[in-house]
């Protein structure tokens, strides 16, 4: 339900009060063969997804500042639209974090991301690839805890999905940010929260 502003134009959808939000999503099984040729392939297509959906929903006038993320990120600088698929893992989750740190908290942001247990491969590297991202939202999540971020960023939440069990992105998510719901198959959802 969108609300009319008063010169009529329609504004963004609010579901928490007056706080839009900014959802990021991936689904891990649509990305687990080459054959799908959208670039996005294992864990290092997920975050990299995660970070242009993040810059496609970049709800202010001023683009977020990328010149001084780090000399790791400078091919991506000079606009060089290949140039984002060469980054690495550990440059796309330091180049993510920063730009979340970008957002004020009237901007929560949701991250869900379903299948998760498809990338607990050891093919690929996918295993340690996925436990790095994994340490990385925790990482984000937990600096967004201290009490003196919680007034100046955005709060993140991340979903992580699986619809096999989990046997290693289970293991490093705190047991107080498990959610369990089983059915079906046995299906196991973690929770990763910030306030």
């Amino acid at each position: 339900m969108a609300a009319a502003a008063d010169d009529g134009q329609n504004t963004p959808l609010m579901p928490f009060g007056n706080h839009p939000e900014i959802a990021l999503f991936f689904f891990c099984g649509n990305h687990l063969s080459l054959a799908n040729g959208s670039g996005l392939l294992g864990p290092e297509g997920l975050i990299r997804s995660l970070v242009d959906q993040l810059l496609a929903q970049w709800p202010y006038d001023e683009p977020p500042q990328i010149s001084d993320l780090s000399q790791r990120t400078r091919k991506f600088q000079a606009h060089n639209p290949d140039a984002f698929l060469d980054l690495g893992l550990d440059d796309l989750c330091f180049m993510f974090e920063r730009i979340l740190g970008q957002l004020g908290p009237e901007y929560p942001v949701c991250c869900i991301i379903d299948g998760v247990s498809h990338f607990e491969t050891g093919l690929h590297g996918w295993r340690n690839d996925i436990l790095y991202l994994v340490e990385c939202f925790q990482g984000i999540i937990s600096s967004r805890l201290d009490q003196d971020a919680i007034n100046e960023v955005a709060s993140v939440k991340v979903l992580l999905v699986g619809m096999d069990k989990s046997m290693v992105v289970r293991s490093v998510v705190p047991m107080d940010d498990h959610l369990e719901l089983r059915a079906g198959r046995m299906a196991t959802r973690s929770w990763l929260r910030s306030p």
